[in-house]
């Protein structure tokens, strides 16, 4: 596996194989200033992506890519414009392995991190919705982006809400083409249009878009929506939003990841423990990766949730295991 050079050394220390650094690297790091702080993030985030699309990452475990995270977090609190580029390039992968690689964070913490990093670039994040080259679980990584941005920036809300308009009519318009214009996600986990078009418009509702009610009842009636992800038209509502959670900075998001007693971390009281569970972990880690290189592409099957237990036995919650 390849790794950058670094003409900083405090950017090794990102390559510290744990869900978070200290304090004083990161203060170290982002003391340093966009000017000469980015470059160096970027080397580490390009050569991620690199040896992913190359293959060079199959004989590592999962753990050993969160420095690709911490390369994410430390861009955006850079507030690095090229930060767009590297989740463009990470979504548009369209292994089914991806999440299994970039863990929870593809889907919790990077829409957040993505709506920050495209505010000055909503043309590009709205194409993302249409870029028949992305998974269209990767797609709702976008969607959930522009949810967000929709309601952290009520100047970008007409926009939004006229694009989202323009999208569903399409949909609308060429229903008996719908599933040949958004073919099924081949992932093993991956999402069929029902399942789609389910979270976008969960995504609509929770951002109080409302006059795209019609449009959202349309797609109810012509039988284009999962119903038990948005509810059924009846169940249309949007005056219960949800409260926007900020998205933290970086000292206060590895804070939440130190308090986290299901983390890997030297400082949990049974960090013995844990190192010997993790072992055992990796071992069945490894026996994936092997049946995942040799699958065929499979049917879509059911969405596994989130907090269900993961189907490889590992006995933990699936977004803390292959989610």
């Amino acid at each position: 596996m390849t790794r950058p050079t670094f003409a900083h050394p405090v950017f090794e220390r990102l390559y510290e194989r744990d869900y978070f650094i200290a304090d004083a690297v990161l203060r170290e790091i982002v003391a340093l200033g966009p000017e000469t702080a980015v470059p160096e993030l970027l080397k580490i985030t390009d050569t991620t992506l690199e040896n992913y699309q190359t293959g060079a990452l199959a004989d590592t475990d999962w753990l050993d890519t969160y420095y690709f995270q911490h390369a994410l977090y430390l861009l955006h609190e850079l507030q690095a414009p090229e930060a767009f580029d590297v989740y463009y390039r990470l979504l548009r992968l369209d292994a089914e392995g991806t999440e299994f690689w970039f863990g929870d964070d593809l889907f919790e913490g990077v829409p957040g991190l993505l709506a920050h990093a495209a505010r000055p670039r909503l043309p590009e994040l709205l194409a993302l919705l249409d870029d028949k080259e992305l998974l269209l679980q990767h797609r709702l990584v976008a969607s959930t982006a522009i949810s967000r941005l929709a309601r952290e920036q009520p100047e970008l809300r007409p926009a939004i809400s006229a694009f989202l308009q323009r999208y569903l009519r399409h949909v609308i318009a060429h229903a008996d083409q719908a599933q040949q214009l958004f073919p099924a996600d081949t992932a093993r986990y991956g999402y069929a249009l029902e399942e789609y078009l389910g979270m976008l418009l969960a995504d609509i509702q929770e951002t109080d878009l409302r006059e795209l009610e019609p449009e959202m009842r349309e797609l109810h009636r012509l039988g284009f929506v999962d119903e038990s992800i948005s509810g059924g038209e009846d169940d249309i509502d949007f005056t219960n939003v949800a409260p926007l959670l900020p998205v933290p900075d970086i000292l206060t998001r590895y804070q939440a990841l130190r308090d986290d007693p299901d983390n890997y971390s030297p400082f949990h009281p049974d960090a013995a423990g844990i190192a010997r569970r993790r072992a055992q972990q990796e071992a069945k880690d490894a026996a994936y990766r092997r049946a995942l290189a040799t699958q065929r592409p499979q049917p879509v099957q059911a969405k596994i949730g989130r907090n269900d237990p993961c189907p490889c036995g590992s006995g933990q919650k699936y977004k803390k295991c292959h989610g």
